[in-house]
């Protein structure tokens, strides 16, 4: 069959087809305003929906237990958090989650290690309601590492950093000096799909994605 033939044979099965390329699923309705009257349920929902895991703690005592209960049973050491104001106050109140939780200097630490631990808690920017996304930032994260290569990510947000959409978390950034050299935007745990469309999690990230969402960071006496 001659080179002509063939492009013809190939111009005419796209003109065919080219209804099929024609209808793009448009994505600016994600970043237009939305109101919720209840953003941590919507939350919630998209969270899960994606595959995410979703908890709830009424104040610093029920958020430390939590955390208690997802690193039962592995061992000590075995969980890296990322420094900040709100896990150090955790830490300072358990001593359960002083022995299982290291807080790392993560530009003292090479993926490889990094990499044998069983999980990576850090902090977060903002939650999203409207898709059930977690908003990170290198400086409030610590270098993106801890929420990629242990096979378990876990969050700690506060509920008054939840925004209903993408053009509030834009509003907010606009007003942070502090947000470090990138944003990264995680919607739910690390997937992908064979041709046979099976689903498959933690492909280039974590396998399971854990959100805390705390009504407030106070410990009870």
């Amino acid at each position: 069959m001659s080179r002509d033939v063939i492009l013809q044979s190939l111009r005419s099965s796209r003109s065919e087809n080219k209804h099929v390329f024609t209808s793009i699923p448009s994505t600016e309705n994600i970043f237009n305003s939305v109101e919720s009257e209840d953003p941590a349920l919507l939350f919630q929902q998209k969270l899960t929906a994606l595959k995410g895991e979703y908890l709830f703690a009424q104040n610093g005592n029920e958020l430390s237990k939590l955390l208690e209960n997802l690193t039962e049973g592995e061992g000590d050491h075995q969980f890296l958090v990322q420094p900040s104001a709100l896990l150090s106050k955790i830490l300072y109140h358990s001593l359960t989650l002083q022995k299982r939780l290291v807080q790392v200097r993560l530009d003292a630490m090479d993926h490889q290690e990094m990499e044998r631990y069983r999980g990576g808690i850090t902090h977060c920017e903002l939650l999203v309601a409207q898709t059930g996304s977690v908003v990170l930032s290198s400086s409030r994260q610590g270098g993106r590492r801890l929420s990629i290569l242990p096979p378990l990510h876990i969050v700690v947000a506060e509920k008054k950093q939840i925004v209903n959409s993408f053009e509030e978390v834009m509003q907010r950034l606009e007003k942070k000096k502090d947000l470090g050299s990138y944003v990264r935007i995680i919607s739910g745990p690390s997937r992908t799909a064979d041709i046979e469309k099976n689903l498959v999690l933690g492909a280039h990230g974590p396998k399971r994605l854990v959100v805390i969402l705390s009504e407030t960071n106070q410990f009870e006496v």
